[in-house]
């Protein structure tokens, strides 16, 4: 006699039901014929519940009321215990491997963390200084390119008048003392006008200054032609 859940018989019988209800297709009767032929119905036939495991196969089961003595059991239960004590001793021991290698590495990102925050402040402290630095001398700058522009337009301004007294001088005036020396010379028998040869110069170039002055007016030289 096997054991058998409620479940499985249930299962059983629905089966059996099906392989017997079961019958092959054929064309449809008559309506006189589908009146007589009907199928038969057949019902499962009950089943006992079980409400007690069978006495014959109980031999394997431990008693309660004794102390058990089985060294298969024993043997196993062992076996059991070593393996998943040396899986438990060598995950813990991964588990202190990792967990001194994070406290490695923690402190020294840590230490890190602490060097370049001390180094980004000394780089601010330079930046801010620089910085600082770079605006002052933007202004003197700034300063000295407003003095050049005054100073370069003084420079024009005297340069345009001395040019124009230059060209007095030169047009005008060197003109005029010779018109009236030749005027006053005509009655001389030593000196007459077509006898005087007046002095000439080349064009002025520059020259090395005699006395020092900071290259502040660089010295003209011109030949005598």
């Amino acid at each position: 006699e096997q054991i058998i859940t409620p479940e499985a018989q249930d299962a059983v019988s629905k089966v059996l039901s099906l392989a017997l209800l079961e019958k092959p297709k054929r064309k449809k009767p008559s309506q006189q014929q589908s009146r007589t032929m009907q199928a038969p119905k057949i019902a499962p036939k009950p089943i006992p519940v079980v409400e007690k495991p069978n006495a014959a196969g109980q031999w394997k089961k431990c008693s309660p009321n004794k102390k058990p003595n089985c060294g298969l059991l024993h043997d196993t239960m062992s076996l059991e215990w070593g393996k998943f004590k040396d899986l438990v001793d060598e995950l813990q021991a991964d588990m202190d491997k990792a967990d001194d290698e994070w406290e490695a590495l923690s402190a020294n990102l840590n230490t890190q963390l602490d060097m370049f925050a001390g180094q980004k402040g000394s780089c601010q402290t330079k930046m801010s200084e620089t910085v600082a630095s770079k605006n002052l001398l933007t202004e003197e700058k700034n300063e000295k390119d407003a003095q050049h522009h005054e100073l370069e337009a003084s420079y024009q301004k005297k340069m345009a008048i001395c040019k124009a007294r230059v060209e007095e001088l030169l047009y005008t005036g060197v003109c005029a003392t010779i018109q009236v020396r030749n005027e006053v010379m005509k009655s001389s028998k030593v000196s007459p006008p077509e006898k005087i040869t007046d002095c000439d110069v080349k064009d002025w170039v520059p020259g090395q200054c005699s006395v020092a002055c900071d290259n502040a007016c660089p010295k003209k030289v011109g030949g005598v032609i």
